[in-house]
């Protein structure tokens, strides 16, 4: 009986919530619900329901002293149908000393990096793929009010990263750079798009920390918008009564069907759900035996606030998404270190593991067109895999002729609104261009036609390029053209490091004899950022795109200095790094000029 004013203590939280939608629901009058007999028909399920409050209750039990956290909450809704399946609001209901009564599913929170899934799906929607390039270096950006520096939550920096990569471990600073890319009103049109209201539309509020968490928004409501990756693309509309009938049975409100109207593109929600259910993507932040692997394909993303006050895990698969909350309801600090990955996954992982364990739970999750309970994140039409190279394993130098060290294989949307990416055949590598030396004496006029190519793109992002190596010598009047370019930018930028190499212009390709082709990556199109990205890779041994073009007397000196091939026999090499007597491990890359006659190489 919903006219009593008693709560009912089998699901409080929820009881709660369904009286207050009973009396805004269309065509349920005031008087009804207090002269009461009215049958409603809710969406939970109190199997399910159970099951989440002792996972959630134990979780907090174990670990609340320790971490310095005190409650948490829980809510599991079908994203096909919108329908809630369960929902824990507190540990407690009756518990004052943590505001039990409080519905945390319902309460707004700061989601800290659960946000990181919606700035990427709208930089997909901008013509951004997985396999972009965000270099994570040392950033500054300028807010207008003052200097904005995002850091990563391992306070180190990954270099050129993919977006695959980037997403996966949650690194800070390429999601910010990529928010810099998409706009804030684009992330907050999409969060719209997505079901999130609560957050406003006022870009300038919440400025690039938004894509870190810098909002507040409610368990349900992430729940709802990560709804859209899960089911392919839709928006959904959480559901708690399905119908109310009169105590003569006849009906008085049903609820409508969902889900409702397509918001994101389903190939990008693939791509989403891909790279969030990637165990080896999200390894070198997550480790590989992480709490958000389970027996069974799953996505899953975490947050963390950077005063340890909210913690987050959301995962799901085609059939349930589950939202996780963790920490104290009256925003007291949890200790130092507690994250989504400590305190939420645990649970997540806890419930969503008894959950696909518990007998019938097909009939429960089942719905027409959906995969098997237990199957892989399905591609949708209009994608196909391509190689792209595993940025990592580039280290300077990479000669261009034996292409990418390794490759891994990234999901691309094909035709359809992206005319830029259309279907290819097996992919083969780029070739690159090589001169080959006229025979001494021989003056004979050479046709006309394009020069050889000093600049090839092997892959987005990725490029051979002819390069020299530049010299201590020669670095002096290159370094002061790369310290004007450092005093023309904005800001206090840090001074350049010494170029190992220049690009060798096209008009110029023609007089020389043997171009040195290597793989570099592409460096970032902003000045200041493509500084502080190149310094990081000259420091690091990773291949950055040069910044200047060789000036005449680098191409003179090489010019004057090439052999007549006539004259070599057989090979030398002039080894310049690793230097004499250094005693190296592993992996070392091995610079330096191999002196050949090419008329002796078949």
């Amino acid at each position: 009986d919903l006219a009593s004013p008693e709560v009912s203590l089998l699901v409080p939280h929820f009881t709660v919530e369904v009286r207050r939608q009973l009396g805004e629901l269309p065509g349920i009058e005031p008087d009804m619900i207090a002269r009461g007999g009215l049958v409603v028909h809710t969406t939970i399920d109190m199997g399910i329901q159970a099951m989440a409050e002792d996972i959630v209750r134990q979780q907090i039990a174990e670990v609340g002293d320790e971490y310095n956290m005190h409650n948490g909450a829980l809510v599991a809704l079908n994203p096909n149908t919108g329908e809630v399946l369960a929902m824990v609001g507190s540990v407690d209901y009756a518990d004052e000393s943590i505001d039990g009564a409080v519905n945390n599913v319902l309460s707004a929170h700061q989601p800290g990096s659960t946000m990181k899934p919606l700035t990427y799906a709208a930089a997909l929607e901008q013509g951004w793929t997985p396999a972009g390039i965000l270099w994570d270096v040392p950033t500054v950006f300028d807010t207008g009010v003052g200097e904005y520096r995002p850091v990563n939550y391992d306070g180190r920096f990954h270099g050129p990263v993919r977006l695959r990569d980037a997403l996966a471990n949650s690194y800070n600073i390429p999601a910010v750079l990529l928010l810099n890319e998409v706009g804030v009103g684009n992330l907050l049109e999409l969060a719209h798009r997505f079901g999130i209201n609560s957050l406003g539309d006022d870009p300038s509020y919440y400025g690039l920390s938004l894509t870190l968490g810098g909002g507040e928004v409610t368990p349900l409501e992430m729940a709802t918008a990560f709804s859209v990756f899960a089911n392919g693309g839709h928006a959904v509309t959480p559901v708690m009564i399905t119908r109310v009938e009169d105590n003569d049975g006849t009906l008085l409100y049903e609820a409508p069907e969902n889900p409702g109207e397509e918001v994101l593109d389903p190939r990008i929600a693939f791509q989403i759900s891909d790279i969030l259910s990637d165990n080896n993507a999200r390894t070198p932040a997550m480790g590989s035996e992480s709490e958000l692997l389970l027996d069974f394909p799953a996505a899953a993303k975490t947050g963390t606030t950077n005063d340890f006050r909210d913690n987050w895990t959301i995962g799901y698969t085609p059939h349930v998404v589950t939202a996780v909350w963790a920490g104290n309801t009256n925003n007291e600090e949890m200790a130092e270190g507690t994250s989504g990955l400590t305190g939420a996954a645990p649970i997540w992982h806890d419930f969503m593991t008894a959950l696909y364990g518990m007998r019938g739970i097909e009939d429960v999750l089942a719905g027409p067109d959906l995969p098997p309970l237990r199957a892989e994140f399905a591609p949708p039409d209009r994608l196909e895999q391509r190689p792209v190279c595993v940025l990592s394993a580039l280290r300077d130098p990479v000669p261009a002729e034996s292409g990418c060290p390794r490759q891994q294989a990234e999901w691309f949307r094909v035709g359809g609104p992206d005319p830029a990416i259309e279907p290819t055949a097996q992919p083969s590598p780029t070739p690159v261009p090589t001169l080959a030396p006229r025979p001494e004496g021989d003056d004979t006029p050479q046709p006309e036609g394009p020069l050889p190519g000093v600049r090839q793109q092997i892959e987005p992002g990725i490029l051979a390029l002819a390069v020299l190596p530049v010299t201590e010598e020669q670095q002096a009047p290159l370094m002061e053209v790369l310290n004007q370019q450092r005093d023309a930018l904005p800001g206090q930028p840090p001074a350049p490091l010494p170029p190992r190499y220049c690009t060798v212009p096209q008009e110029r390709a023609a007089d020389l004899e043997a171009l040195a082709y290597q793989i570099f990556i592409e460096a970032p199109l902003d000045p200041t950022h493509a500084l502080n990205a190149r310094n990081w890779a000259i420091e690091n041994g990773v291949p950055i795109e040069p910044a200047l073009a060789c000036p005449t007397d680098v191409l003179e000196e090489v010019v004057e200095e090439t052999p007549d091939y006539a004259d070599v026999v057989g090979v030398t090499y002039f080894i310049e790094d690793p230097q004499p007597n250094w005693q190296v491990y592993g992996v070392w890359p091995v610079r330096g000029t191999v002196l050949f006659n090419p008329a002796d190489v078949a």
